[in-house]
């Protein structure tokens, strides 16, 4: 189990990377091939699909929770029960996301006829189209994704998302000089998803004997699923509300160029969040078993500071990097012309910082079913974003639309959720900042007098002297945090490390 957790978190952080690197390289080559309108219809359409997408991954979560149960249990019969069940719920949503599909493209239609030409709506509604296709593959496939996760599979299932996030660029790079169309992109997408669906399908078939098979309906299972995973819903619909609506609401109020400019800084923030969030996941079942032994809440507090710390480290080398370079990259990775989206950025990323240290903190809320508070306060936060992001955006335009949700994202997971982990899950959330902010004080000076130097002294000209900058901090950060923050436990992680490098080397 360790050392699934271990290659699990490993391929994960290599996901990170070759994810945030395919997004940067991917945001350049829609806007030079399409052009800035029709990369802000691409930006729009996604952003209004990903509310219907949160119905696959809310059930995921619920299901996931109660396979691992059973497979702990040892019980073939019930996993295989639950695996049918899931997926006769998945056929049934499948038909009614299509059906609200329909009207979701008439919808967008009408409401977006005075700000999007007449060639805008047609492919917009063949954008819909083709993104609710890919979503009824995606459900269809989500069982067999639970037999893989849960059987802690997961460098498969990060190594697969690697190949694709690594084709995606290379394929519309190579489509788009023939077709420069946001529909394009989608078309692509909708491709590599049947290739991933498949991959996982005979994967999971081949190497567990996966087995789907209704042996009797339990109505009482399928109850558990959908109470638990509503509360996982309404956190995903927060979650789109936070990050997708603003564009969907500078669409109606300007126009695509400015929901070009806000999404440019929305893939900056997004890469950000992935980056601090996508090796928490791992953690699921090893959190399921500390919960059920005698000192469950203690185990998985100190769980809950060590990997904060960790998370830390890595999320702060990010967060510091973009504030010292990010006008540098933004100049040579778009142009001048979004140069706004620095701002915008780090007025997001700032506050959310707390969310991306404390992300664990979602999957000990899952295993201890206290997730539906969490789903609350966001949905609460959200909805008041929406009025927030409406009244700012008309009086400072793009800046206001990012302040809404800075603000918003602050009340929520800075002050409501951190008082919910010490008084009800039971978290030592003292402890934890204690940890956070001497480490904080600690590396401030070396990012400050690197900010000073790379901004007010040095003039860095070209990708190849702004890398050079970056690997310097990036070497003068790491000696220092493993010198002046880390504990014996996290210098011990990089020691068992370097060793494993070094035997498979010799």
């Amino acid at each position: 189990m360790k050392n699934a957790l271990k290659k699990g978190a490993l391929v994960s952080y290599l996901s990170v990377i070759i994810h945030v690197a395919a997004n940067l390289l991917m945001v350049p080559i829609l806007i030079s091939e399409m052009g800035d309108s029709e990369y802000g219809l691409y930006q729009m359409v996604a952003s209004l699909f990903s509310y219907i997408s949160i119905f696959e991954t809310a059930l995921t979560a619920g299901v996931l929770r109660m396979y691992c149960t059973a497979l702990s249990s040892g019980d073939k019969q019930k996993a295989e029960n639950l695996l049918a069940i899931c997926r006769r719920i998945y056929r049934f949503l499948t038909i009614v996301l299509l059906a609200c599909g329909s009207v979701l493209t008439v919808t967008f239609s009408f409401v977006y006829k005075g700000s999007l030409s007449a060639p805008q709506i047609r492919e917009s509604t063949v954008m819909l189209a083709l993104l609710f296709v890919n979503l009824c593959i995606t459900m269809s496939n989500a069982v067999y994704l639970t037999v893989i996760n849960a059987n802690e599979h997961f460098a498969f299932v990060r190594g697969l998302d690697c190949a694709v996030q690594i084709m995606n660029p290379l394929v519309c790079l190579l489509v788009l000089k023939q077709y420069p169309f946001a529909v394009t992109v989608i078309t692509i997408q909708l491709l590599l998803n049947i290739a991933v669906a498949l991959t996982r399908y005979i994967y999971a078939k081949k190497v567990f004997g996966a087995a789907i098979r209704l042996h009797k309906w339990e109505a009482s299972a399928a109850k558990a699923i959908l109470i638990f995973s509503a509360g996982i819903m309404l956190s995903n619909i927060a979650d789109q509300i936070f990050w997708k609506t603003d564009q969907l609401i500078l669409g109606k109020i300007f126009d695509t160029a400015a929901v070009a400019v806000y999404s440019v800084a929305t893939q900056i923030y997004t890469n950000y969040m992935y980056a601090g969030t996508t090796v928490a996941s791992v953690f699921m079942p090893r959190i399921a078993g500390l919960y059920s032994e005698k000192d469950g809440v203690k185990l998985i507090s100190d769980l809950f500071i060590r990997v904060g710390r960790i998370a830390f480290t890595l999320t702060f080398l990010v967060l510091t990097g973009f504030i010292i370079f990010g006008r540098q990259f933004l100049m040579l990775w778009v142009g001048k012309t979004y140069l706004p989206a620095y701002r915008l950025a780090l007025i997001v990323m700032l506050p959310y910082t707390i969310d991306i240290i404390q992300n664990l903190g979602l999957t000990i809320l899952q295993v201890m079913d206290l997730f539906k508070f969490r789903a609350k306060v966001y949905l609460l936060a959200a909805l008041s974003n929406i009025l927030l992001t409406v009244v700012m955006a008309q009086r400072w335009g793009v800046t206001g639309a990012a302040v809404s949700t800075a603000v918003s994202m602050f009340v929520s997971s800075g002050i409501i959720m951190n008082c919910f982990y010490r008084k009800k899950v039971g978290i030592d959330i003292v402890l934890f900042w204690k940890n956070i902010a001497l480490n904080m004080v600690k590396l401030l000076p070396l990012s400050i007098a690197a900010y000073v130097l790379f901004n007010e002294i040095i003039v860095l000209h070209g990708f190849k002297e702004l890398g050079a900058a970056i690997a310097v901090y990036t070497l003068l950060y790491s000696l220092c945090v493993y010198f002046f923050t880390f504990n014996e436990y996290e210098k011990g992680l990089i020691g068992s490390f370097l060793k494993r490098v070094k035997k498979r080397g010799n």
